[in-house]
């Protein structure tokens, strides 16, 4: 990823687990794992990666796992 401005950004590293709905301004880049919906302009599930809920945002890099619904307004 390219350097990005960390204000309004979620990073969720390896090992980590967050429950709960999540609205990102910009980026959520995405290790560890996410119970819940998350929204944001850009995703990006790592390999190690899992999303157990909805995802929405304009767009959406899939590398791990994504569990239920995913819809994307520009690229998937």
């Amino acid at each position: 990823m390219a350097e990005v401005n960390q204000l309004g950004c979620l990073f969720v590293g390896e090992g980590v687990v967050l429950k709960g709905n999540f609205e990102v301004p910009d980026i959520a880049s995405i290790s560890g794992v996410v119970e819940g919906e998350l929204t944001a302009k850009q995703i990006l599930i790592e390999a190690t990666g899992v999303v157990h809920g909805k995802l929405s945002g304009e767009s959406i890099d899939i590398r791990g796992e994504a569990n239920e619904f995913v819809s994307s307004t520009r690229s998937l």
